[in-house]
């Protein structure tokens, strides 16, 4: 689909805005080492951490529905690890190569943006207080795992992004990481859906994606290849 359509640009955040799927992925090892002797392995890390909220991870950790006062315990403990990595990383806490220019851009051109997040209010909290999201997205524009949310692959989260921003979900774009976000996305008839894959990395093919660009950062791309009523 070219930009002709598109009037809106909705973002994953972690691993899309920021790099920090380390700091998640060691977080979450240190609870595993926690709850079953061994950390995650690298399918299960791809499979059934990235792009999942925190009680879905934790019922896979736990082979079963934890109750909530398990899961609220082990997330808040999950998340204090990896804020206290992010912290520890400055020059890795930090919005991805081109993001700034890419959103100060299509802000100059008041195009509507939202943020679709699994994480929870108190990581959005510390994005917004360390990382100055308010310069692109308003608090409305950013959708947080709240609880009343199907985790992705389920289209929830695209869909009501959307919805904030008045439009149709075939109006706008997609800015993607993990296979159950490109695959929620999918799911909710998003209009196109732009893969970022550092490294121009393999995992994502043979998962029956529907992937429209595949870019490494944001230094790849320009505004104007998604809406073309606006010079780039």
């Amino acid at each position: 689909m070219d930009g002709k359509n598109l009037k809106g640009a909705i973002f994953d955040f972690n691993g899309t805005l920021i790099d920090d799927s380390e700091f998640h992925d060691r977080a979450w090892n240190e609870i595993s080492m926690q709850l079953r002797g061994r950390p995650f392995t690298e399918d299960e890390i791809r499979i059934n951490i990235y792009g999942k909220n925190n009680r879905a991870i934790v019922e896979y950790l736990s082979a079963g529905v934890p109750d909530a006062d398990s899961t609220g315990t082990l997330a808040v403990k999950k998340e204090n690890i990896y804020r206290g990595l992010c912290l520890a990383n400055p020059e890795r806490f930090r919005l991805v190569p081109g993001a700034r220019d890419f959103l100060d851009r299509l802000k100059s051109m008041d195009i509507p943006m939202a943020i679709a997040t699994a994480s929870g209010l108190d990581n959005v909290e510390f994005y917004i207080k360390h990382l100055g999201l308010e310069r692109w997205f308003s608090t409305g524009r950013i959708v947080y795992d709240n609880s009343s949310f199907q985790g992705k692959p389920a289209p929830d989260f695209y869909l009501e992004a959307s919805k904030r921003l008045g439009l149709s979900p075939r109006e706008c774009v997609v800015f993607e990481d993990s296979q159950a976000g490109l695959k929620s996305a999918q799911n909710a008839g998003i209009g196109m859906i732009v893969a970022l894959v550092p490294g121009k990395s393999s995992y994502l093919k043979n998962h029956h994606l529907r992937i429209d660009m595949t870019i490494g950062d944001f230094t790849e791309i320009t505004a104007g290849q998604f809406f073309t009523s606006f010079d780039s």
